[in-house]
């Protein structure tokens, strides 16, 4: 069996003032990755829809898991399924949203149709995507 390919290189997403900016992890990899998405620079509004379990053959992946962490709290704290879900029409539906100032993070897993936006002059996001599955 080959060993898995190298974590995707980070890349810096710069998100327009009043534009939007959709995130998205690479086809072949959209179940085997967590993405860390960090403010650098700015302000956004993270969006995320889809649905809490994925399709068979994601991965180990299957369960949508969302994390924060903000400057001041240094460490991840996981989103709750409901917190995720509460705004969907349906409970089997992730519809979240929450506002990133700089240096706060998020981290997800799975297949998320994720969308930046600023309100207030441009922001620079770091993206970050690993294979390691965090715990």
């Amino acid at each position: 069996m080959p060993p898995d390919s190298a974590d995707p290189q980070d890349d810096n997403l710069t998100v327009q003032a009043g534009g939007t900016l959709k995130v998205a992890n690479d086809k072949k990899d959209k179940f085997a990755l967590t993405t860390t998405l960090t403010v650098v620079e700015g302000e956004v509004a993270f969006a995320a829809k889809g649905p809490i379990v994925t399709p068979t053959g994601c991965g180990n992946r299957c369960m949508i898991r969302v994390w924060t962490d903000t400057a001041s709290a240094g460490s991840f704290t996981p989103v709750s399924d409901q917190d995720l879900t509460a705004a969907a029409a349906a409970g089997n539906e992730v519809d979240y949203a929450r506002t990133l100032k700089k240096g706060d993070k998020i981290r997800y897993e799975g297949d998320l149709d994720v969308t930046l936006s600023s309100a207030s002059g441009d922001a620079k996001v770091r993206r970050h995507r690993t294979k390691d599955k965090p715990a």
